[in-house]
């Protein structure tokens, strides 16, 4: 048996024969947290996969982006003891990473698969991005930060791993801003990402257009905003300044209803701005 344990990581077939796996696998030399994928018996599974998993992901699913907290991190994400990297590929699927801790507790980590036939010669929708780990450096499809921003808005139930604080998810809007010039231009591409690929994101377009719905008034012309006003009353009569002292005494209900059809009217064709509460969730 031929075992450089002085090694972190072994694939079958790379630098692990699978005589030398299977005994060094009987012998406890070396343990495998997967199929092909072997790390050495003493070492934790959670700093393995913390260094390794988008090393190993590359290697398992090389048509594959990175998604959610992964493609923000580009790292895995979760508490420890059950760390996650989400990838979106042709098909659903689960691969769980088995392991010890340091107390000898056998653990598992995930690499989550989610459907959502990726086009990589989209770049409004992804990008190529250089990752480091312990081995070196290697490139990754990755979701750009436009689509990131939309998968932050997905109503995930099964994964809450996949979302990132609150306060991530405002230094992304700026990001965006300062990448884009104003919330009003931000806010455009977004939308048009939002309807791109084998899977739009119409639903998470308009959650993120709800939660960043004032950033985004501020840079919208006078013009679109009468227009907006006149879909929920009449302003056929109204001066400018008395447009904008109807906006300022309005009630909070109906202005929010006027500046959600004014930042999301592209996205209105087949659902009413009354539906927007009593959309029904897309569990991912």
């Amino acid at each position: 048996m031929t075992v450089a344990v002085d090694q972190e990581l072994f694939f079958v077939g790379e630098n692990l024969t699978k005589e030398d796996a299977y005994a060094a696998k009987r012998e406890g030399v070396l343990r495998r947290i997967s199929q092909g994928v072997y790390v050495r018996s003493d070492q934790d599974i959670d700093e393995a996969f913390s260094a390794f998993a988008l090393r190993i992901c590359k290697k398992r699913y090389p048509d594959v982006a990175l998604t959610h907290a992964t493609a923000w991190w580009k790292a895995p994400t979760g508490e420890p003891h059950a760390l996650r990297v989400f990838v979106g590929g042709d098909y659903p699927h689960k691969s769980p990473f088995r392991g010890v801790n340091r107390a000898g507790e056998l653990e598992e980590a995930y690499i989550v698969q989610t459907a959502v036939w990726p086009d990589f010669t989209d770049p409004m929708m992804y990008e190529r991005v250089t990752i480091s780990d312990p081995k070196g450096e290697f490139e990754m499809w990755s979701s750009t930060l436009e689509l990131q921003v939309l998968q932050q808005m997905d109503a995930t139930k099964v994964h809450p791993e996949k979302h990132l604080p609150e306060s991530t998810l405002d230094l992304m809007w700026r990001q965006l801003q300062d990448k884009h010039g104003d919330a009003a231009l931000a806010w455009n591409v977004i939308k048009e990402v939002s309807k791109r690929g084998k899977k739009p994101k119409k639903y998470e377009a308009k959650r993120f257009g709800g939660r960043f719905y004032q950033d985004v008034l501020r840079d919208i012309p006078f013009d679109d905003l009468v227009r907006g006003m006149s879909e929920v009353l009449d302003t056929s009569n109204m001066s400018r300044d008395g447009i904008l002292r109807n906006i300022i005494m309005m009630d909070d209900t109906t202005r929010n209803k006027i500046v959600r059809i004014i930042i999301m009217r592209d996205l209105l064709t087949d659902i009413s701005s009354s539906e927007w509460d009593q959309l029904p969730p897309e569990t991912t």
